[in-house]
């Protein structure tokens, strides 16, 4: 839901990034955390700045897109199915962490995937998404300074 709208950005991060301005975009899960990347010419770092402020705050969870993503998601789910290597590392994980959640796919369980309301997800965004519980990263052309002066004007976003 997280590429998808956000409130505040005048079209969608894939737009912008990489339609826009010719960078690169994307983002992973893990088992204890998730990142988002953005690849950029150096003039447009503030873009990459402003994305991700209004995306701890501002992520728009419409109901209709909340369905599609939810079929994305269901279509990975079963890509992983069939992918003999999953299905070896998720049997382990069963035995191996028998009482933690590690046990479990970052993806989840097909049943939580289809029982999971967009007010249930919108909820989790709203408590563990937000800047007090983030990290920012900036690596490349953009000075210790320059990178600090933008992090702090778009803090408040």
């Amino acid at each position: 839901m997280l590429f998808r709208r956000i409130e505040g950005i005048k079209g969608s991060v894939d737009e912008l990034i990489e339609g826009g301005v010719g960078g690169y975009f994307n983002g992973f899960t893990n088992y204890d955390y998730t990142a988002y990347v953005e690849v950029l010419p150096t003039e447009y770092a503030e873009l990459g700045f402003e994305i991700e402020s209004k995306r701890m705050v501002n992520a728009v969870f419409d109901p209709s897109e909340f369905e599609l993503e939810r079929k994305i998601v269901l279509s990975e789910f079963d890509m992983n199915e069939n992918d003999p290597d999953f299905r070896l590392m998720y049997r382990a994980s069963m035995i191996a962490w028998d009482t933690h959640p590690y046990r479990y796919a970052v993806i989840g369980l097909r049943s939580d995937l289809n029982r999971v309301s967009r007010d249930e997800l919108f909820r989790y965004y709203r408590r563990y998404y937000n800047p007090s519980n983030a990290v920012l990263v900036v690596v490349g052309g953009l000075s210790e300074d320059k990178a600090t002066e933008l992090a702090n004007s778009t803090s408040a976003i």
